[in-house]
């Protein structure tokens, strides 16, 4: 039986999940079914990832929902923090629909990924995780600690908080504890305390249901992390899962030059479209280059930058 992967994702990250899909592809040799999840509105997008996928002579299943079905979770206060960030990915409402997927993939058993990965060979020895009682498998999140002393001092104390990025679901189980109207309860409870909208009220709905799995599952990498532990982190995609957490992504071409290099590794495999990086455009961007840079050590290019930073906010301000 091939192991069932779920994506979601709208047109924006198409690409990106193409990517993802082709590195699972490409180190896994079990067989894998894909379940692509996007908004009707992104049809063309949801064609286009498929139409890869076939080349690579996957089998993709399509799920276009509707505007109507999307529920409806509030981002808490990164409503806040979207409006104040710049150079960094927004949020999309769509990842909203990643608290329903298992009322919509007709699968007892899956694996949900975000596009923003790399997939190496542990497919099976995770589909495989014994989770015992416990209906979803997920690893503890980047910063747990932050996140579940923001939770405590709303009230809502956890023993742990995971990162809804990868998630190992027991969907049949999920469906006769009716885990999505717990999911929707939750988020009611949390109103504007959220941090990270569907991943608290998932955190928060699940609470006690959650297995904690190994971090090889979902080794998180931000762009920012020193050399060293960024460096090792990228060498665990042999046998893990790269989730490049954070606002900037390897697609960018502002995010960290190492990171960039081992996404495009995957992307230069699109049969069906010629995936680009997105150009440097604005000084923000630019700024938060040269911090990469300085993370990966390389400190004359970062110099370099900020002189040239420098130089055009001089420049804008002599009359």
């Amino acid at each position: 039986m091939p192991i069932p992967i779920v994506y979601l994702f709208d047109a924006y990250y198409a690409n990106p999940t193409i990517v993802s899909a082709i590195s699972a592809i490409q180190n896994n040799e079990c067989d894998l079914e894909f379940h692509l999840v996007f908004p009707e509105a992104d049809q063309a997008a949801g064609d286009s990832v498929k139409k890869e996928l076939a080349t690579h002579g996957a089998t993709a299943l399509t799920y276009p929902f509707s505007r109507d079905q999307l529920p409806i979770i509030d981002f808490g206060k990164m409503n806040k923090l979207q409006k104040i960030t710049s150079g960094r990915i927004k949020l999309s409402d769509t990842v909203c629909m990643k608290t329903k997927i298992c009322e919509i993939i007709p699968r007892d058993r899956f694996i949900y990924i975000d596009g923003d990965t790399l997939v190496g060979n542990c497919l099976k020895d995770l589909y495989n995780f014994d989770l015992g009682d416990q209906p979803i498998g997920a690893v503890e999140d980047y910063s747990a600690t932050r996140f579940k002393s923001i939770l405590q001092k709303a009230g809502f104390g956890l023993d742990n908080y995971f990162n809804t990025g990868m998630m190992l679901m027991q969907a049949d189980q999920l469906r006769e504890i009716n885990f999505f109207d717990q999911v929707m309860a939750a988020d009611k409870r949390l109103g504007d305390n959220k941090l990270y909208s569907d991943q608290d009220s998932i955190n928060v709905a699940a609470k006690s249901q959650i297995k904690s799995l190994p971090k090889r599952f979902n080794i998180q990498a931000i762009w920012f992390e020193e050399k060293a532990i960024c460096d090792a982190q990228y060498r665990g995609l042999d046998n893990s899962i790269v989730h490049f957490i954070g606002g900037v992504k390897p697609w960018q071409s502002w995010h960290r030059p190492n990171g960039v290099a081992l996404w495009r590794k995957y992307a230069r495999l699109a049969k069906t479209v010629q995936i680009e990086l997105e150009p440097i455009e604005t000084l923000d961007q630019l700024s938060i280059y040269a911090k990469a840079l300085d993370a990966e050590e390389r400190f004359r290019g970062a110099s370099r930058i900020k002189s040239k930073i420098i130089n055009e906010l001089v420049k804008r301000k002599t009359p």
